[in-house]
């Protein structure tokens, strides 16, 4: 379980837990999003018993990336979350912290320099970190601007049939392999006049399935420019977000991109 949900000390001598650690550790079904935002809901005070960071997250392939917001929590919060589970998981969890807090308290501070040539030492090994750090940083600010400006996860959407298109296959296919997994499922939303048919028809529209890790790959949008209901509800499709194109072919079976360089 240390693996699984890691705690750091930080040198003010505060324990921080990572929210998505957590969030992964209890078995959480809901996304993680919607989870924290009931947990924080119990009372957590941001900016006191937790703030919200952000990492850089890798998709698989190395020109592709993506900016994911977890929360680092005091190990007091992450306590009362997991005792709030009210699951056998989330005792054992409350547990493992308890411990873990009665340890690291135990575990002697860092050791201060004792003279002055190893205080030198130690500020001239911090300005090296510092330095290299600002090096790194200047050297991806291009990387980072340009995904700031074309690449936002929020807004590099596929359809279903441009996706299949990307990996050989075709937009039906596609779409019984996501119902075959239990991904996403057609379903009802209403009815249409058809003037053809002279009569009301039924619509279904795509929806991905909620309380999974994985409702977080696809993306629902309104089409204004598409005819309504018969009821005035706004007709919605489902789209993939692009970063997450890769986890879902493998989730699916589908074969490499088709326009993949070979190796």
């Amino acid at each position: 379980m240390n693996d699984l949900i890691p705690i750091s000390q930080n040198d003010d001598g505060t324990i921080a837990v990572s929210g998505r650690a957590l969030h992964a550790g209890l078995e959480v079904a809901t996304n993680y999003t919607t989870w924290f935002k009931r947990m924080a809901d119990y009372g957590l005070i941001e900016g006191e018993d937790y703030v919200s960071t952000s990492g850089t997250v890798p998709t698989g392939r190395a020109d592709r990336s993506y900016e994911q917001t977890d929360h680092a929590l005091t190990l007091d919060a992450a306590k009362e979350i997991a005792m709030v589970q009210r699951t056998e998981r989330g005792q054992e969890i409350r547990r493992y912290f308890i411990a873990a807090e009665k340890r690291l308290r135990e575990v002697a501070a860092p050791q201060v320099p004792r003279t002055y040539a190893e205080a030198l030492r130690a500020a001239a090994d911090a300005e090296e970190e510092k330095l290299a750090l600002a090096a790194t940083i200047e050297q991806q600010k291009p990387m980072a601007d340009y995904h700031e400006r074309f690449i936002s996860e929020q807004d590099d959407i596929v359809t279903v049939d441009n996706f299949a298109g990307q990996y050989g296959s075709t937009g039906p296919t596609v779409r019984g392999l996501l119902a075959d997994s239990g991904l996403a499922a057609r379903k009802l939303v209403g009815k249409r006049w058809s003037r053809s048919k002279g009569e009301l028809e039924k619509v279904y529209e795509w929806r991905s399935r909620q309380g999974l890790a994985t409702s977080e790959w696809f993306d629902l949008r309104p089409q204004h420019d598409a005819p309504r209901l018969h009821n005035g509800q706004v007709r919605q499709t489902l789209y993939i977000r692009q970063y997450y194109a890769e986890q879902l072919a493998v989730k699916l079976g589908l074969a490499q991109p088709a326009f993949a360089i070979p190796a």
